[in-house]
């Protein structure tokens, strides 16, 4: 009866279905775009190549909107891959040798200060691990005491390259840059990160912390 099911933090709740509006903005096209190059990729392998992906797929799943666990088919265990690595700034892989996951490398805090008008990391492993590229997402400034941050709210600001140093990586120019402020003291930014193996282009789960703009 045009109506969704669905829950949040709060608790089931339902809603009228609507279509959400298309902006068409420069970033959704550029996606499009590598999402199309992408299925070109797929159609351009070899036989065998696709089978690889195939033979790996099980490996994997997903949970849809019903909550159901679907592993993933071959070519969306490509397209997982090629799209990590594209935004990573690298060129796809056409055959992998196994589905191996980079092991998670923590980060213990993002100092965001506001008088300095930086935003700097803070992890005990000093260099990204080797073989490895991390991506850091972040949110755009919320008001203070907010903690809860969608999905769709983070968006990717940097990919740091195996070897470079964390601790002195600053993420300010790159977060203003997206999101043009830190907002005001005590604003709450939520930023996720996650690594991408190289040879593979599988990633890890992400890791989520919170900071509180300081003074």
């Amino acid at each position: 009866a045009g109506n969704v099911y669905s829950r949040n933090s709060s608790g089931a709740y339902i809603r009228n279905r609507t279509k959400p509006v298309n902006p068409n903005t420069g970033l959704q096209s550029r996606v499009r775009g590598m999402f199309s190059y992408v299925a070109q990729q797929w159609r351009r392998l070899t036989e065998d190549q696709r089978n690889v992906w195939i033979s790996f797929a099980p490996h994997f799943s997903r949970v849809n909107r019903l909550g159901q666990t679907i592993p993933l088919t071959g070519q969306q265990l490509y397209n997982k891959s090629a799209n990590n690595l594209q935004t990573c700034g690298r060129g796809i892989v056409n055959v992998i040798e196994n589905v191996d996951q980079p092991n998670q490398q923590l980060v213990d805090s993002v100092t965001v200060d506001f008088s300095a008008n930086t935003a700097t990391l803070n992890a005990e492993e000093s260099t990204v691990t080797a073989g490895t590229d991390m991506r850091v997402y972040a949110t755009a400034p919320r008001s203070a005491g907010s903690r809860f941050a969608g999905k769709s709210m983070y968006k990717l600001i940097k990919v740091i390259a195996a070897g470079d140093d964390l601790n002195t990586n600053d993420l300010t120019a790159t977060y203003l840059d997206k999101f043009g402020t830190f907002g005001n003291v005590g604003s709450v930014i939520g930023f996720k990160f996650d690594s991408v193996l190289t040879a593979n282009g599988l990633n890890n789960a992400a890791q989520s912390l919170q900071a509180v703009v300081v003074a």
